[in-house]
């Protein structure tokens, strides 16, 4: 690909460009004044006040399903309301887990590769890790 072939190709991205941002000057502007009128502004404040009212419902509603199941057992507290048990697991000691998983379960403990790539670039010396140069092509913001 040659020079001139290029160079008119970055006049039509900057061309391309000034469309874009102008474009988005308009839609901002107008996005703006749709969000003030004052239609807008009213369903905005019912929609926060009817979610704020749903959400209050429903924790209401899980709290007392939550609390009737740990009383009496009972997972049917009304038609439209039931609860589930889970199973759920939390660490309480991180050492004893990594403990664990060396002895019973080693591939449990898989390296984070973004993260092991980062310090590879950084530091270098990581086996099993390549570094190597790519090229990259950057275009001006400014054009």
């Amino acid at each position: 690909m040659g020079a001139g072939n290029i160079s008119q190709l970055v006049e039509e991205l900057a061309k391309a460009r000034a469309i874009l941002g102008e474009a988005k000057s308009r839609q901002a502007a107008l996005q703006t004044e749709f969000e003030t009128s004052q239609p807008y502004i009213d369903a905005a404040i019912s929609v926060s006040i009817a979610s704020a009212n749903t959400d209050r419902l429903e924790a209401e509603i899980r709290e007392i399903a939550k609390q009737g199941f740990i009383m009496d057992g009972e997972k049917h507290p009304h038609e439209k309301v039931t609860v589930k048990v889970f199973q759920v697991a939390s660490i309480t000691n991180e050492q004893s887990l990594r403990d664990w998983c060396l002895s019973h379960m080693p591939v449990l403990l898989k390296p984070d590769i973004e993260k092991v790539k980062k310090y590879a670039v950084e530091f270098g010396g990581v086996e099993g890790v390549k570094v190597q140069e790519e090229p990259r092509a950057q275009i001006s913001a400014k054009l």
